[in-house]
């Protein structure tokens, strides 16, 4: 074995078959099938804390990071992906834009790491706190239904993060319940952002315009299915099979059979879901569309709509998807009072709405015919079942018949109400004819029934808009009449180019011989005559009351006679003058009344009145200064009131001393006005009489006494009030009493959140530190009291196994300190830290596989827990390394604080025997229990071998003689002294030194307490 220094002790356990080793110490080799199991150390750097899942795309595990003490989750890509060099490359240049990635609610991708041992490759990702969304929705469905209020915070916050990752050119592809965890707070975060596609495909994931049909097939896109080209909108289609999924229950399309799947997805309607707001159900079905062009603008838009509000960059419907709207429009016409027409106004527009095209006669289709229902049905349900295959029949004859035509907005609101109805009467018929349980069977006929009356609700509402003119209702009816004699007309000149045609046809002579021709043409010409005759008499009907309404000056009998007139002719240039005349002087009269009534407001001094009325004027003309010079004259008032009202409380409060509430008047003062001195003078005298002051009282039995108190580094008085505290800030202070050789100690622990002056009292108890600590379970811990003092620290020249680092040089301790009598044990530090990480377990044996921290940790705990119950000016550390060599020689000079020397480096040696463990006499099974060699002279155990202890230094040369040294402000390494069960005998002198990295674990490295002053 080579020197200690140019090598590591060697450790019982550890894998040592050669560059191919994944783990360090272990008690057992590799799982069959490649894995690892928990306690690996993979690359030297993670510890396995528990595998999260395996599948194709390999391995993730749950491990601990040891350089960067935190827990992170890490994927072992599978070796044939790891050793291929073409799809690294990809992996690895993808891996660099999902890096970059940075979002609250998108699980980050730390590293993309090689084992420069084998060539395995290791994504190192953030590990997220939760539970995944699948086993959420799993047991939120155990304690009930989920509701839209569950759902949409969780929805809300994915699509925030996809729509951040779409702006990035980022797109995920796999969307589901399994990639989403959730944390007991409600918080979410997505997994697998960047590489789980590529893995599974190995082609790129992240481009945007990418062909592969990467994902889970329930939550595809249709355009996944197919291949097609993909983008944002292929995630946006996932979320809503998700959502869906939350509310429902269920999938909208599952099969096991992928083939049946994808057929579904691609051709099957969505079955709308129950029991949520319309509003909803209309988000969930159009994020759910076949046509990545018929979803929302992002996924964002879907969730504001799922949660009911408006989106601006919903799109205007196409003119085709329109016609069953229309169709039930014509349905209202069919239903109402035979040819009683109705229009429609909007104040918004200028332009009336037209009149419907003309609708081509439909020649009608044959009633299907009615299928009879099963013999277990009852009498009410053959009667339900016949009512509503004869509205469907009827509302199929409307269907065809009717072009597209847009519409006013509350107009649409109802015939999109119709048309869903309508929509869902279809799927219920679609399902009745499948279905041959009675009980199902009278389900969807009664909610098919439902559904028609939801059509003749809609339908008496659009009727009751606008008042039915008699003379619009003569004048249309006169219009149709011409669309049928028009009809007969087409028919006669029809005839007539047939009957000059070149060749004539036997039928046609004789039809044309007949006279039958001349009958057509004669009542052509009849009818004709007559239709002018009724549209000449009902047209002047119309301009007549409009002229009649203007001269009055009633303006809104102007308006409704124009606009009926207009309904059916509207290019009438008297009407249109009319209606922009009587708009114009409408809005005169409205503007006049408002500022007048916001005049009269403001004499009264009602300035929110004032407000309200000239709003009302600028909606009519929003230019109008006479009505925005009213707004800003109230709102200055209101304003002037406010601060007014403020200033006299904090004057008023001044004068009783109520300080804090001057504060908080002068404060709300300068909210409503910054730059009031009064207020700024009102707000700096209360600060100065509101700022914190404590005194604190000390008593002990009772009587006060002149302690002192100490918050970190400063020394105060109890006996004066104590200033320049921090609002909102912790304050922890010792308090220190000494009287004669008696010390009293007490501890102070507040925060500042109070303001003036505040009274503390606390009793301070005796000190009586003898040594023995008592942690939790009643497990004690022994210390023996070092007393200050100078010696030779190093080791001379000539002693055998020295190293060139153990210069001789003179050290002097001015104060005493404590250190413990053994060893920290593993009940011990389990008794503080509520675990043991010992490799070797024993609960009277060294605690092991300790980080420095670790150790720091456990004197800091039990800081916590004795404060105020120790020596002023002392806490519990771990030893410089000036104090545990003074504390180890106890008065000796020699290599082992026996008085003796070493008689051999690495071999046995007998003098080292008596008092200490290490490789020649510990045999082969790890170190031994606390005691059981020889103490030194000062009666501690231990000080040579077992385990290495560690010092609070960090590790460098000597400096030369010095006081109370401390070791460097920095370095690299800490220092660990006393040898090991595994050294050399070398190793086990007092003045050897070796050092670890913070973070380093061995199964021979240990600590020893102490109780030292606070430097």
């Amino acid at each position: 074995m080579d020197d200690i220094d140019k090598t590591i002790p060697p450790q019982r356990g550890i894998i040592n078959s050669g560059a191919d080793d994944e783990t360090m110490p272990g008690k057992r080799d590799r799982k069959p099938d490649g894995r690892f199991a928990v306690g690996d150390l993979i690359m030297n750097r993670y510890k396995v804390l528990a595998e999260l899942g395996q599948g194709g795309m390999g391995v993730v595990y749950k491990c601990f990071d040891d350089d960067a003490g935190i827990e992170v989750a890490l994927k072992a890509l599978p070796p044939e992906l790891s050793h291929n060099t073409l799809e690294m490359e990809d992996i690895k240049e993808n891996f660099q834009l999902v890096h970059n990635l940075h979002h609250p609610n998108i699980a980050s991708s730390n590293t993309l790491e090689k084992d420069k041992r084998n060539g395995n490759y290791y994504l190192i990702m953030e590990c997220c706190e939760g539970e995944d969304l699948r086993r959420w929705i799993k047991r939120k469905r155990k304690e009930g239904v989920l509701k839209l209020a569950d759902v949409l915070p969780i929805i809300q916050q994915v699509a925030d993060a996809l729509d951040y990752a779409h702006e990035m050119k980022i797109i995920h592809r796999d969307i589901k319940p399994g990639n989403i965890m959730i944390d007991q707070s409600g918080k979410i975060k997505v997994l697998d952002f960047g590489l789980a596609a590529q893995i599974h495909t190995s082609l790129t994931r992240v481009s945007m315009a990418y062909h592969g049909t990467s994902g889970t097939g329930p939550y595809m896109a249709p355009e996944q299915w197919e291949g097609r080209i993909q983008d944002a909108r292929a995630d946006q289609y996932a979320l809503a099979v998700m959502t869906y999924e939350m509310l429902a229950g269920h999938l909208p399309f599952e099969s096991s059979d992928a083939a049946v799947l994808r057929e579904a997805v691609l051709k099957s309607k969505v079955i709308p879901l129950e029991n949520i707001p319309g509003t909803a159900n209309s988000a969930v079905m159009r994020a759910m569309s076949k046509e990545p062009s018929d979803r929302f603008e992002n996924c964002s838009d879907f969730a504001a709509a799922l949660g009911g509000k408006k989106i601006k960059s919903a799109k205007v419907l196409k003119k085709g998807s329109f016609s069953k709207w229309a169709a039930a429009l014509i349905m209202i016409l069919l239903l109402g009072a035979g040819g009683a027409g109705y229009y429609f106004t909007s104040s918004e527009k200028e332009a009336p709405v037209p009149a419907p095209a003309p609708v081509p006669p439909v020649k009608p289709e044959p009633k299907p015919p009615v299928v009879p229902p099963s013999n277990n049905i009852s009498a009410e349900l053959e009667k339900l079942y016949g009512e509503i295959v004869e509205r469907r029949f009827e509302l199929n004859q409307v269907i065809d018949g009717i072009n597209a035509k847009t519409y006013d907005a509350p107009f649409q609101v109802h015939i999109q109400k119709m048309n869903a109805a309508f929509k869902q009467l279809e799927s219920n018929l679609n399902d009745l004819k499948v279905t041959t349980a009675a009980n199902s069977r009278l389900a969807y006929l009664k909610s098919m029934k439902r559904n028609a009356e939801t059509l003749e609700k809609e339908i008496k509402w659009i009727k009751k808009q606008g008042p039915v003119c008699e003379q619009a209702k003569s004048l249309r009816n006169v219009v149709q009449q011409a669309k049928a004699r028009a009809g007969k007309f087409s028919k006669v000149l029809n005839f007539a180019t047939y009957k000059t045609a070149s060749e004539k046809q036997i039928s046609g002579e004789k039809y044309f011989n007949s006279g039958e021709f001349d009958s057509a043409i004669k009542e052509w010409r009849l009818s004709e005559k007559n239709f002018q005759t009724a549209y000449s008499v009902s047209l002047q009907s119309y301009e007549t009351a409009i002229n009649s309404a203007v001269s009055a000056g009633n303006w809104e009998k102007v308006l409704r006679e124009s606009d009926a007139l207009l309904a059916v002719l509207p290019d009438h240039q008297g009407a249109l003058k009319a209606r922009r005349d009587g708009k114009v002087e409408i809005k005169k009269a409205k503007i006049s009344i408002g500022l007048k009534a916001a005049h009269h407001a403001f004499a009264q001094k009602r300035w929110s009145d004032v407000i309200t009325r000239a709003r009302e004027v600028l909606a009519i003309d929003s230019g109008h200064s006479a009505a925005e010079k009213l707004i800003t004259d109230a709102q200055e008032q209101i304003k002037l009131e406010k601060l007014n009202k403020e200033l006299t409380s904090a004057r008023n409060a001044k004068t009783a001393k109520n300080w804090q509430q001057v504060y908080d008047c002068a404060v709300a003062a300068l909210r409503i006005d910054s730059d009031n001195a009064q207020a700024q003078g009102l707000k700096e005298e209360a600060e100065n009489n509101l700022k914190p002051t404590l005194e604190i009282v000390a008593t002990v039995e009772g009587e006060r006494v002149p302690a002192k108190v100490k918050f970190g580094n400063t020394d105060l008085d109890t006996m004066q009030r104590i200033q320049n505290f921090t609002e909102n800030r912790r304050y922890k202070g010792i308090l220190t009493w000494q009287t004669g050789e008696t010390e009293y100690v007490g501890e102070v622990d507040f925060t500042c959140d109070w303001r003036g002056p505040k009274k503390i009292t606390t009793e301070l108890t005796k000190v009586e530190f003898n040594g023995t600590v008592t942690l939790a379970n009643g497990v004690k811990l022994e210390m023996v009291k070092i007393k200050a003092g100078t010696f030779t620290m190093g080791s001379p020249e000539g002693e055998l196994g020295r190293y060139s680092w153990e210069k001789q040089h003179q050290v002097t301790l001015t104060k005493d300190y404590w250190l413990g009598k053994f060893e920290v044990t593993q009940a011990q530090y389990d008794a503080i830290m509520g675990k043991n990480p010992s490799s070797d377990k024993g609960s009277n044996r060294p605690v092991e596989e300790v980080r420095w921290e670790d150790a720091k940790e456990f004197c800091n705990k039990l800081n916590e827990h004795y404060a105020g119950k120790l020596p002023a000016g002392y806490r519990f550390d771990l030893p410089t390394e000036a104090q545990w060599e003074y504390a180890c020689r106890a008065g000796t000079t020699t290599a082992l604080n026996n008085g003796t020397n070493l008689t051999s480096e690495k071999g046995e040696c007998s003098n080292l025997n008596e008092v200490g463990w290490y490789d020649k006499n510990n045999g082969s099974d790890g170190h031994k229990a606390v005691g059981q060699k020889r103490p030194n002279n000062w009666g501690l155990y231990d000080m040579h071998g077992n385990v290495w202890e560690w010092c609070r230094d960090w590790f460098d040369d000597y400096t030369g003689d010095s006081t109370d040294p401390t070791g460097p402000t920095s370095a690299s390494r800490r220092v660990s002294r006393g040898g090991g069960w595994c050294s050399y005998a070398k190793n086990c002198r007092s003045a050897d030194r070796l050092s670890y990295s913070p973070v380093e674990r061995r199964s021979y490295l240990g600590f020893r307490l102490a109780l030292v002053p606070v430097q």
